[in-house]
């Protein structure tokens, strides 16, 4: 899919989350080594997602990989983590101190050569919260009212006389409010 829309001049953004796990079979490590850089020179944009940033420290490929990659946004880090990415990445132990004990929402980003601490507070009562919140249980993708939704909504799309008319209906109503639906094929 990269190359495709490559050739067809479209900008690719691949999420992969759980990045760690592609370092535990040194396969699939080697693959992603390999096509990481094969996706930056075909005007793709990967992000690696990961809450267990031990397991890539660990790996001299995927160190290679996170050292040089130019954003890196850091969350709370634990001790040994820190320690690590303090060598790997060139960071005083003065600017780690933003990935230490940090709340949510607060951390470190490196872009390029620059380090720029951040605070990323929103109030809980707010509809962009709602939306922007990971935590289990809450916002709108925690309770049971959005499984409902989402129940309905399949049902919707069964029941419709022309579904991908249907489909394509939903899509331009997200896109005039901004938001987008895309699937990625790794």
């Amino acid at each position: 899919r990269v190359t495709d829309n490559w050739r067809a001049g479209r900008r690719t953004h691949i999420f992969i989350d759980e990045f760690h796990v592609v370092f535990e079979n040194e396969y699939s490590g080697a693959f992603f080594n390999s096509a990481w850089r094969r996706f930056r020179k075909r005007n793709a944009y990967p992000t690696a997602i990961t809450q267990s940033v031990e397991y890539l420290l660990d790996s001299v490929l995927a160190s290679t990989m996170l050292s040089n990659s130019e954003l890196i946004v850091m969350l709370n880090q634990a001790a040994s983590d820190r320690e690590k990415l303090s060598k790997l990445l060139n960071i005083s132990r003065e600017q780690m101190s933003y990935v230490t004990n940090a709340d949510a929402g607060c951390g470190l980003i490196r872009y390029g050569s620059a380090l720029v601490p951040f605070v990323n507070r929103f109030p809980r009562s707010t509809k962009l919260y709602a939306l922007m919140t990971t935590k289990p249980g809450e916002g709108v993708f925690g309770g049971e009212e959005v499984f409902d939704e989402a129940f309905g909504l399949c049902s919707e799309i069964q029941e419709a006389q022309e579904p991908l008319e249907y489909l394509k209906g939903l899509y331009q109503k997200l896109a005039k409010l901004g938001m987008g639906l895309s699937l990625i094929h790794i």
